[in-house]
């Protein structure tokens, strides 16, 4: 099936969570393809082949939320997630695979996907990508920046409550045209922490 965010046609083998089906007759090439629920084993178990590449903060459990491998001299890059959801990434931004454990979903695996798996496939296609939420204002565009959990997509919520359509949510991507930067439409919801939630409509 296939789904189109941030510029690009996606084509997964299952439904991804938060995206608009696109009908099959649409005309156009298939950006990017996604298998939702395995990796290859020739890709995941090259441990000789493999050089940690990232290495994020810890969480409160002490562990590393996130670890990034090079794999097979840099062809593929490798996500692992902290509660075991595993991404694998080619370099030319063009094939994704993911699984993650059970009692985890796909649901659960999407919140990775649409944030920070696809900002990291456009970087590597060269697209400019600000970790953001983004509403459309008269006449252009804001941009809500700041680290983690500092209140963006909740912010971005009650704009949209107040009537400003959200352009973009977790991941936005800036695309010069002459003196004027574009956002490219990301998904069609926003992801709220149920504290953002009862904050926002009680």
């Amino acid at each position: 099936m296939l789904h189109a965010a941030y510029g690009l046609q996606i084509r997964v083998n299952l439904a991804i969570p938060g995206l608009v089906i696109l009908p099959e007759t649409f005309e156009s090439e298939d950006d990017l393809t996604i298998d939702l629920g395995s990796i290859p084993s020739g890709l995941s178990e090259k441990q000789g082949t493999s050089r940690l590449w990232y290495a994020s903060r810890e969480n409160e459990a002490g562990e590393l939320i996130l670890r990034v491998w090079t794999l097979e001299g840099g062809r593929f890059f490798q996500f692992r997630y902290a509660d075991g959801t595993e991404f694998v990434i080619d370099r030319e931004g063009t094939r994704v695979w993911a699984r993650w454990p059970a009692p985890l979903t796909l649901e659960d695996t999407a919140v990775y996907l649409l944030g920070p798996v696809l900002g990291f496939v456009l970087v590597l296609r060269g697209t400019t990508c600000l970790h953001a939420s983004a509403v459309a204002v008269t006449g252009g565009g804001l941009a809500l920046l700041g680290s983690a959990g500092a209140g963006k997509s909740t912010t971005a919520a009650a704009l949209a409550a107040r009537g400003f359509p959200v352009l973009s949510e977790d991941v936005v991507t800036l695309t010069e045209h002459g003196d004027t930067l574009l956002v490219q439409p990301g998904y069609p919801c926003i992801r709220l922490w149920p504290s953002s939630v009862e904050a926002l409509f009680g």
